[in-house]
């Protein structure tokens, strides 16, 4: 395996977890998960990284051979060859390309079963940090828009205050909210 990916997943399981909640403003249908990531590394270094992994630059992490996200990692977690990491630090995007995938599976549970096309594209409302800065506040937005958001909004505030807000404001009725609460380090 690459030594950057090996350094980058200890650095990683450094992390505590966030605590993730997607909620959807119309049904109500709730996710809250921790922002684990499992990631199998068993067969990461016998020739299946991509060609752009090898070398210098630090490579992106494998996201095609994660096993499982949420509390579900945490069931992975004594498999021989699985890691389990937070993509996430202190509520920001530590690892872009995991917290993108973890997003993305999230979203995808608290979608599950309401039978939404996949053709509208909702608007999502992201909670930031308050020293968040405008790299990752761009960071935050471009992940939304990577995992099926049309338009991402930012918020400070308290899950209840931007979830009554969501419910008043008739353009948000059909969107979601991305709540990311950092847990001490």
């Amino acid at each position: 395996m690459s030594d950057s990916i090996v350094e980058k997943l200890r650095w990683y399981q450094s992390f505590a977890p966030s605590t993730i909640t997607f909620h959807s403003i119309r049904t109500g249908k709730q996710v809250q998960e921790p922002s684990l990531v499992a990631l199998d590394i068993s067969g990461v270094g016998k020739g299946k990284l991509p060609p752009y992994a090898i070398g210098e630059v630090s490579a992106p992490l494998p996201m095609e051979q994660c096993r499982a996200v949420g509390s579900a990692a945490l069931d992975c977690k004594d498999l021989p060859g699985v890691v389990v990491f937070s993509p996430l630090r202190q509520g920001q995007i530590a690892d872009y390309t995991a917290a993108q995938y973890l997003f993305r599976e999230l979203f995808r549970q608290v979608r599950s079963g309401l039978g939404v096309s996949t053709l509208m594209k909702p608007i999502l409302c992201i909670r930031m940090q308050e020293h968040t800065t405008e790299v990752e506040e761009r960071a935050l937005i471009d992940a939304g828009i990577q995992m099926g958001a049309r338009r991402v909004l930012l918020y400070r505030e308290s899950f209840s205050a931007m979830l009554d807000r969501a419910r008043s404001d008739p353009k948000l009725r059909r969107g979601y909210i991305l709540h990311i609460e950092p847990q001490d380090e």
